[in-house]
Formats: C-alpha cells, sequence, structure tokens
C-alpha cells in the first residue's frame, strides 16, 4: 500500500523597495515525491516587518511603513494532509522618503517696527529618514521681512517704518535634494509714528 510522503518545503528569497509590496511565487521549487499538488496552507511575517497573503497560490509581501533590511517570512506548504515548512527571505531596499510639513506655521499679523521673533522650523518639518538638524531650510518672496535661518530658526526683523503684507514660502530640504514646501502669510499693519 503506498504511503503518503510529505512535501518539502525549500527556502526563497525575493527583493523590493521600501513601501512597495512584492508577490512571490513559493511552489515551483517545492516538491512532493508522490505527485500531489501543493499549496499553500498559512504564512506569517512578524508584525514590525510588514504583512503577508497568500493571493492565487502565492504570496504577497507589504513590507510594514518605512521598513527597509531583511524580513523573513514563515510558510507552510501542503499536500492535503501532510505539510513542510519554509523561509522566504524578502530584501527591502531603502528609499529616501521627501520631508513632511508636520505642523502648519498660522499666517502672522504684526505691528510695524514689530520686536524681531523666532519661529523653530525644526517642528514645521520633520522627515523619517533624517534626524533633526540633517535638513536645511530655505525661505524666499521676502522682500521687507528680514529672515535669518541658523539651525532650523528662523528669526524674524522688520523693515523700519514698513508695513503692508508679503507672503513667505519656507522649503526644507533632505541631504538627498528632496523637498518639501509651506507658505504663510505676513501682514504688518501701520502704527502712526510719534512725531
Amino acid at each position: 500500500t503506498p504511503v503518503n510522503d510529505a512535501p518539502v518545503a525549500t527556502n526563497d528569497n525575493a527583493v523590493t523597495d521600501e513601501d512597495t509590496p512584492v508577490t512571490i511565487d513559493v511552489l515551483p521549487n517545492d516538491t512532493d515525491v508522490d505527485g500531489d499538488k501543493l499549496s499553500i496552507q498559512s504564512a506569517s511575517v512578524p508584525e514590525t516587518q510588514g504583512t503577508v497573503e497568500i493571493v492565487d497560490g502565492k504570496l504577497v509581501f507589504t513590507p510594514a511603513e518605512n521598513f527597509h533590511g531583511d524580513a523573513e517570512i514563515t510558510y507552510t506548504v501542503t499536500d492535503g494532509a501532510l505539510t513542510d515548512q519554509a523561509t522566504v527571505n524578502v530584501t527591502v531596499n531603502a528609499v529616501n522618503d521627501t520631508p513632511v510639513v508636520e505642523s502648519n506655521i498660522a499666517d502672522q499679523t504684526l505691528a510695524e517696527d514689530f520686536t524681531p521673533y523666532s519661529i523653530d522650523l525644526n517642528t514645521a518639518f520633520s522627515d523619517v529618514d533624517n534626524v533633526d538638524g540633517d535638513l536645511t531650510f530655505s525661505v524666499s518672496g521676502n522682500s521687507n521681512i528680514q529672515v535669518a535661518i541658523v539651525n532650523g530658526i528662523a528669526t524674524f526683523t522688520p523693515t523700519a517704518d514698513w508695513n503692508g503684507s508679503e507672503t513667505l514660502t519656507f522649503t526644507a530640504t533632505d541631504p538627498s535634494g528632496e523637498s518639501v514646501s509651506q507658505t504663510v502669510n505676513f501682514t504688518v499693519a501701520p502704527v502712526a509714528d510719534i512725531v
């Protein structure tokens, strides 16, 4: 009487980019000496690395947001009765993320000849790939409102006796050259000069 032999699952490798799902066909190198049709019974991956689903007899691995490095999927193959287990090592390549606006800088309403003050641009922008200090900041659109940016701190100084409106655009750029901007309206109200 023939005896059913267990299938043999063989480890696999795959490569994808950060935040990019990949479909992995793991069955072609798995074997069954009896010639039984094989299927994937189950699959799992550590939650910190991503998620894995069985779709049309293949594994679909979706890396966790911004995860890069090696992910290890464990899967079980079955011939309908017996099983075997193998792993898939997925190399997830790092991809540079663009900086993002962390918090909107409120529009500024000031009095003519206002006292100089500062806004911390490090709290207005962030970048998951880079620590504070790795972003560089710039400003454009200012003619009469003087802006000096040092270590992410923007200091605003008035032009004497000037009033009016200016729209300033602040830009954060990461070491790879990716950038994001936000626009802030500045209104400087007139103040009667004491003669």
